[in-house]
């Protein structure tokens, strides 16, 4: 089944692209500002929010990317969307928004239909770098998940709360 359609591909690539952009900030209520900078300011805002959201699908999307051996696959070279789909054995217009996602991340870089590592994946997410990180990837995730649930225990028992040696795991 689809889990994105092209409107919200296109949602993802205007919330990246405007995400960019910086706006100057004043103590002025918004009624006195300009409607064009009344938009932008609107924008920027809904941009913060919408950030929050995507928090988990950046690292699910992160995640897929390292348990599928993608950036292995690209090492050193590009693939058309379709030669990724048939790797991945997936969904052909899932995969595309799935790529163009990791490319809003900086994680690739596509070019046409052409998709590569980004510099900075080629390094640290390829299995055979010197200097691969993906196990640090995996171990902070844990620890988020281990954390957010003792964060819970903290906020509703206080100090006294017990959140178990499940954090060094």
């Amino acid at each position: 089944p689809r889990i994105f359609s092209t409107k919200d591909t296109t949602l993802w690539a205007d919330f990246w692209q405007a995400r960019q952009t910086s706006y100057p900030k004043t103590e002025n209520s918004d009624f006195n500002l300009p409607i064009d900078y009344k938009r932008i300011h609107m924008k920027e805002t809904i941009n913060k929010i919408f950030s929050l959201f995507l928090a988990g699908q950046k690292i699910e999307a992160m995640e897929f990317a390292l348990n599928s051996n993608l950036f292995d696959f690209l090492k050193d070279k590009s693939a058309n969307s379709d030669d990724i789909t048939e790797f991945l054995k997936s969904d052909a217009e899932n995969t595309k928004i799935f790529l163009n996602a990791l490319c809003s991340l900086g994680l690739l870089e596509r070019k046409n239909d052409f998709y590569r590592n980004s510099a900075f994946s080629e390094r640290y997410f390829v299995k055979s770098s010197k200097f691969y990180c993906g196990e640090l990837f995996y171990l902070r995730k844990r620890m988020g998940e281990s954390g957010a649930k003792c964060l819970k225990s903290l906020i509703l028992q206080g100090n006294s709360a017990v959140c178990g040696d499940d954090m060094h795991s």
